[in-house]
């Protein structure tokens, strides 16, 4: 039987999840449960928007809303959840990364890429106070590869961090390495300066604890955001 009218919600489902004022609606035409659908939007959504933020505000209309007609006659049963919950996810990853990319006033996107966790919850919590650290998105907006403010927010994150165990690299296949066990490395940093200014721009903190990763997405910060939110009234 076609099941049509299904329809799922998910607003915050994290301890943490900041999101930019956003509205999002997403449709498909199987036909599947109402329960499931509600499990697969759950799922997806702490991979995708619950990993961005543009300041580290929230709003109230934080919403993603996800509506099943059943149109296409193609039913989605116990065996096709998990392949439909991985399509969802690319769909709403790709969403997520557009709305933290078209922040105010930004310039490029910023993927923090967490990996030694000792725990997924340790490693997201690590990557929102680098993502929400004010110093951090300004230095990543002038391409200054400050290390110091990235391993600044790890350590005020709340999360037990140990110095010494700390890795730290910018971009991705021919990444630059600033952090070794917590020291310094003698890294270029004009190169590191260039790699800051790529779009996206990448940071991978391994924090040598654990296997457990997560990534979180925000942008840089610039004097236009400041222009763009001081000049409106909400």
């Amino acid at each position: 039987m076609i099941q049509t009218g299904m329809s799922a919600t998910c607003t915050r489902n994290t301890a943490r999840a900041l999101h930019a004022t956003m509205i999002c609606f997403i449709t498909t035409d199987v036909a599947i449960e109402a329960k499931a659908l509600q499990a697969c939007l759950e799922t997806a959504v702490a991979e995708s928007f619950n990993r961005i933020t543009v300041d580290g505000d929230m709003s109230t209309n934080d919403t993603v809303l996800l509506l099943a007609s059943g149109a296409s006659g193609a039913n989605v049963d116990d065996a096709g959840e998990a392949a439909f919950t991985r399509a969802l996810t690319g769909v709403c990853g790709s969403l997520a990364r557009q709305v933290a990319r078209d922040g105010e006033g930004a310039t490029r996107l910023v993927e923090l890429r967490i990996t030694g966790g000792a725990s997924e919850r340790q490693a997201h919590r690590v990557g929102d106070a680098i993502a929400c650290s004010p110093l951090v998105k300004t230095a990543i907006h002038g391409n200054d590869p400050n290390w110091g403010r990235i391993l600044a927010a790890a350590g005020y994150s709340g999360e037990p961090i140990e110095p010494e165990r700390v890795r730290l690299w910018f971009g991705d296949r021919d990444a630059v390495q600033l952090l070794d066990r917590g020291l310094p490395t003698a890294f270029d940093a004009a190169r590191a300066s260039a790699l800051l200014a790529e779009d996206p721009a990448i940071v991978h903190l391994d924090l040598g604890l654990g296997s457990a990763h997560a990534v979180v997405w925000t942008c840089d910060f610039s004097a236009e955001y400041v222009r763009i939110n001081a000049d409106y009234t909400t």
